[in-house]
């Protein structure tokens, strides 16, 4: 699947490399057609091992932690929802859409 943020088309595994460029992980081996191991195929390989953000919830709740305000509105009601139906995905991509539109 194809998710646009900030006017830029991202698949799942581009999500997991820009993520992990933000957070400062140096990607070693990244490429989305790599052999599936463990049944993951979005994962990339940094210099602190394997991180796949759109589908490992402990990968992905660091990144929950820095934009928790930002995927809440002051109202109470959740921006995880509203960025979940506007692109259709699950909340840990959610979570991740939301940190790459805050750090661009």
């Amino acid at each position: 699947m194809i998710y646009t943020i900030n006017g830029k088309e991202y698949s799942e595994f581009d999500i997991n490399k820009r993520c992990a460029e933000i957070e400062g992980f140096k990607c070693i081996k990244s490429h989305p057609n790599a052999k599936i191991i463990n049944s993951v195929k979005n994962s990339i390989v940094t210099e602190y091992g394997k991180k796949d953000y759109c589908t490992n919830p402990s990968d992905t709740w660091p990144i929950i932690e820095k934009c928790w305000n930002e995927l809440m509105n002051p109202f109470g009601a959740k921006r995880w929802g509203l960025l979940m139906q506007k692109h259709d995905c699950s909340k840990l991509i959610a979570a991740c859409i939301c940190f790459i539109e805050m750090k661009e």
